[in-house]
């Protein structure tokens, strides 16, 4: 992609250059970028795709009431002379309860910067997108489990367990010979039978249970910051998943059929309701007007996975 940087006809130029490719040796190219044939606006990525020179800068002071009320139910929180004792009928904090709070909250959503930090180095995923999914999901209470049976502070399900191994080889082959032998492992995942299969996608949900009996506060926050590059690289798998899906509805790559920004929120949105719900969207919106931009996609989500579409509002400010 060549872009004058002045707009002067008389005198064109100078020009900037950016380019996607897998020889490229200059500075890392945006997250997916390359996965997606996919440049990243003109101007520069928004900020909730961008990661700080400094985990310092990840720094937040949000009144999360889901945390609050976890930090009271769990004694850290004296909130005995609030209404309620400082809890609402949902396990939230009240604004009583909150206020007593406030300083614990805001060292519990910061606990993990660091590692969000350095995991977004690592995997090239940007970090405050991932400290805002995990805002999303959890609240930073990592012993969370969901309804469906999600776990850690991204609520991994088993399907998405199930991602991450298909679709992140790198991880994959660090983590298959832990659990199985090497010669097993050497299949690939998808070549694995189910019984070892489900064997890998239950080792890999209680590598980032944090749930813990005997520890203060019932929650091992020690494992809880060691699973962060697993979130990362999960987040990463659904960016491949993404990019194929595009790719197999379109037969081109998913940089020609979208935009940098539509893709990444396509991506949450299947971390968020699977790609069964995606797949759909997507060729459903590709079928009925060749656009698979995110509002394109957004409007053919079935009634059963549209809670996507607040899922990606409240991850992106």
């Amino acid at each position: 992609r060549v872009v004058a940087l002045t707009q002067d006809d008389a005198s064109p130029g100078p020009y900037r250059v950016d380019v996607l490719s897998t020889q490229w040796n200059g500075a890392p190219l945006p997250a997916c970028a390359e996965t997606w044939q996919s440049f990243p606006p003109v101007e520069g990525v928004p900020e909730w795709l961008s990661t700080p020179e400094s985990a310092l800068a990840l720094e937040t002071n949000d009144p999360l009431v889901i945390l609050a009320g976890k930090l009271i139910m769990a004694g850290a929180v004296d909130a005995g002379s609030c209404p309620s004792n400082g809890l609402l009928y949902n396990g939230a904090a009240n604004a009583c309860g909150l206020d007593l709070a406030r300083s614990l909250v805001k060292q519990y959503q910061n606990q993990f910067d660091n590692q969000i930090w350095n995991s977004s180095q690592h995997f090239n995923i940007p970090a405050r997108l991932i400290k805002n999914l995990f805002r999303q999901e959890t609240q930073f209470w990592s012993a969370s489990h969901g309804s469906y049976g999600e776990h850690g502070i991204g609520q991994l399900s088993w399907l998405g367990a199930d991602t991450l191994l298909l679709w992140s080889p790198e991880f994959y082959w660090g983590f298959c010979s832990d659990i199985l032998s090497p010669s097993t492992c050497s299949i690939g995942y998808s070549g694995l039978s189910i019984e070892n299969q489900a064997l890998l996608r239950g080792a890999v949900l209680r590598r980032i249970d944090t749930t813990c009996t005997d520890c203060e506060q019932g929650v091992d926050w020690a494992q809880a910051q060691q699973s962060v590059p697993v979130f990362s690289q999960v987040i990463k798998a659904n960016c491949e998943q993404v990019g194929q899906s595009v790719q197999n509805i379109t037969r081109q790559p998913a940089g020609l059929a979208s935009d940098y920004e539509s893709l990444w929120r396509i991506t949450l949105a299947n971390y968020n309701v699977g790609s069964g719900c995606i797949g759909k969207a997507l060729n459903q919106s590709w079928s009925d007007s060749k656009r698979l931009d995110w509002p394109t996609v957004a409007a053919n989500l079935e009634p059963y996975c549209a809670g996507a579409i607040n899922y990606v509002q409240q991850i992106e400010p």
